[in-house]
């Protein structure tokens, strides 16, 4: 783990140090410390906190150590983009209120994914981890129901359009985006969960009739059981899993607050046959936050994997930013590495997919 944190820039090691699940010491972060004339240093520290969503988490916790040699106009400055983040927070939790009610009043079901509704009862707080968009599940034959409602409540396209659902059967990605009436935030509708073909609605259903509730500014907002949250983070098919900081920091926080998931989640991707991606979000936690992996994950990540883990350390390292195309590159390995996974049955039901998908999608 030493050497793995030892390859990430300076930077992003104070990220990870601050944003923990157990407060840091001083003698943890001070070794971390820029100079204090070190400008260019801390304001690519600022910047990598803000890119990797975790601003405030990151700025509280420094601000919150007494005997650190900081520059003298830092902590105005984190304080200032502090109560930024929190103010940004504050505006997707009224969209995500808003638009759950919404949905509510028309009757239709749906739950509320991620953001602050999963995010405050997790980090205990609001503006500790940043959330760009408002996202909800819906189940499929109620895709059309959602978008007219919507439509009639303000909600438009990217295009400032009317939402077209003509082509809903012949979308592979599962989600509509939509920007709210005041324009302050994007709604994502979903109606799959995962993009990955093979179990395209597998938990749809019991993500439904196992839901749970959580209280936000006395508002009752339909959620995902914490039991599914990091199955569907873990294996939802996007990229920036692995490359931006905070949803591996949700699961670090989750797996915390709540170990018995760890193994609960190994279960699920067991099943699924997905166990290459979750040894590889255990491995990266064990090299970030210092998570113990479970017996049997260096015989799942044997072979395969530890390119893999250096990719995905490579994509979240702030210099990857000077680099365009050898982080897209470290990407698009990574993203392809998900597909085909080094389980060649789940490799080898993908490549059917793909030739089989004029057929699949002219009956979904």
């Amino acid at each position: 783990m030493t050497e793995q944190l030892a390859a990430l820039s300076q930077e992003l090691r104070l990220l990870t140090t601050l944003t923990g699940f157990y407060p840091p010491t001083e003698q943890q972060v001070k070794p971390l410390l820029f100079n204090i004339e070190d400008s260019p240093g801390w304001e690519r520290f600022i910047h990598t906190a803000e890119r990797h969503g975790l601003p405030g988490l990151a700025y509280k916790r420094l601000l919150e150590l007494e005997n650190l040699s900081l520059p003298t106009e830092l902590p105005a400055t984190l304080t200032g983009r502090h109560r930024t983040a929190v103010v940004q927070s504050l505006v997707n939790k009224a969209a995500t209120i808003e638009v759950s009610q919404l949905l509510s009043e028309n009757g239709i079901r749906h739950l509320v994914l991620k953001g602050p509704a999963m995010t405050e009862p997790i980090y205990g707080g609001t503006g500790l981890r940043l959330s760009e968009d408002v996202d909800l599940l819906v189940q499929k034959e109620d895709v059309e129901d959602a978008l007219k409602a919507m439509y009639g409540g303000g909600y438009l396209d990217t295009n400032g359009q009317k939402p077209d659902i003509s082509n809903l059967t012949r979308r592979i990605h599962q989600e509509f985006q939509l920007i709210a009436p005041k324009g302050q935030s994007m709604v994502e509708l979903h109606w799959r969960l995962f993009e990955n073909p093979r179990y395209l609605d597998a938990y749809t259903s019991n993500k439904f009739t196992a839901e749970e509730t959580t209280l936000m500014d006395d508002q009752i907002l339909p959620v995902m059981p914490n039991e599914y949250v990091p199955l569907y983070m873990m294996c939802h098919g996007a990229s920036h899993h692995f490359s931006i900081l905070k949803y591996m920091c949700d699961l670090h926080w989750l797996f915390s607050r709540e170990p018995s998931l760890l193994e609960q989640t190994q279960r699920q991707t067991k099943a699924m046959q997905l166990e290459g991606t979750f040894a590889l979000s255990i491995e990266m936690l064990a090299a970030l936050y210092g998570h113990t992996l479970p017996r049997d994950t260096d015989q799942i990540t044997k072979g395969a994997m530890p390119f893999l883990l250096e990719d995905a350390l490579d994509a979240l390292n702030l210099k990857d930013l000077l680099t365009p195309a050898r982080e897209s590159r470290n990407l698009h390995r990574l993203y392809r590495a998900w597909r085909f996974r080094s389980n060649l049955s789940e490799g080898l039901h993908y490549k059917i997919f793909e030739l089989a998908k004029p057929v699949w999608l002219s009956f979904t």
